[in-house]
């Protein structure tokens, strides 16, 4: 399995954000914009949930979904969660994102 890099800083989230194409799902927005070089992805989880402990867990599990759907290259991602995703079921977030992905990929 290889490893995507991190997408760092404000000008990088701020560039994809303005600039990328945003794809909503139920449980997750995502926000794709073309790059030459491998895909850094980028995770955005809400302050509201109750604890720390809750954000880190939903941000493992979007880091672990984004490894098995996102393309290894061509792509900066920001990943934006909903209140719930610590909580919602693995296999419906990995098919959100997969939907989303064959989205930008068939534009």
């Amino acid at each position: 399995m290889w490893r995507k890099e991190s997408l760092s800083g404000g000008r990088a989230f701020r560039r994809v954000l303005r600039r990328g194409r945003r794809i909503r799902r139920e449980k997750l927005t995502l926000y794709f914009h073309e790059r030459h070089g491998p895909t850094r992805v980028g995770l955005v989880v809400a302050l509201s949930p109750r604890s720390a402990v809750t954000r880190n867990r939903a941000r493992r599990r979007l880091r672990s979904a984004a490894r098995l759907v996102v393309p290894a290259s061509g792509w900066d991602v920001v990943i934006r969660a909903d209140r719930s995703a610590a909580t919602h079921n693995f296999q419906e977030l990995v098919q959100e994102m997969g939907v989303a992905v064959d989205k930008v990929a068939a534009a």
